[in-house]
């Protein structure tokens, strides 16, 4: 409900969207978040996910250069993608916003199991690279720890290097017939 709250939700293609809030938002969005096709080439995605390379580079262009009109001068971008670009969207996201306000990549653990029925390796994040219109107006307001994230590490062995917690073991298939002790 617009006219009790300051959110809005808008349904369409996104390109047209983008140019459709430059009327109104032109540099006053603060953060930007995009999770567009990772060009993995399946069919079984909702969207085209099959660009041949430069199809999918002009693609995320277009829509880059939009964002970084909306973007207010202290605000931040977070575009997410996997390994099948992220490489070209980084040296993209580098020209269009600069690489001196390149920000992180950061790694998404979008699971802990190593899949062990993986055809080469196994791949265990997703990519999110941040970018700010402008690095020396950026605040990202960090939280601080609390006393509940911290209460997470321990450090019962008497660890010289401090408190540490341990990451249990997982596997993603397996049978009754394959279970077997582990001593450490």
């Amino acid at each position: 409900n617009f006219d009790t709250t300051e959110n809005m939700y808008i349904e369409g293609d996104n390109l047209e969207v983008l140019k459709i809030l430059q009327e109104s938002y032109l540099g006053k969005i603060k953060m930007i978040y995009i999770d567009p096709p990772y060009n993995t080439g399946k069919d079984d995605f909702k969207y085209n996910d099959n660009f041949n390379h430069s199809t999918w580079l002009t693609f995320m262009k277009n829509r880059l250069e939009v964002a970084k009109e909306l973007l207010s001068d202290d605000g931040v971008i977070f575009v997410q993608c996997d390994d099948n670009e992220q490489a070209y969207l980084k040296v993209l996201m580098d020209e269009i916003f600069g690489r001196e306000n390149f920000i992180s990549s950061v790694f998404h653990n979008n699971k802990y199991t190593i899949s062990n029925d993986s055809r080469w390796v196994s791949k265990q994040c997703e990519i999110i690279i941040l970018h700010t219109k402008n690095k020396e107006k950026l605040n990202l307001n960090l939280l601080s720890r609390t006393e509940e994230m911290d209460n997470a590490y321990k450090n019962p062995d008497h660890d010289s290097r401090g408190n540490w917690k341990a990451t249990p073991l997982h596997a993603k298939s397996g049978t009754e017939n394959s279970k077997y002790e582990v001593i450490f």
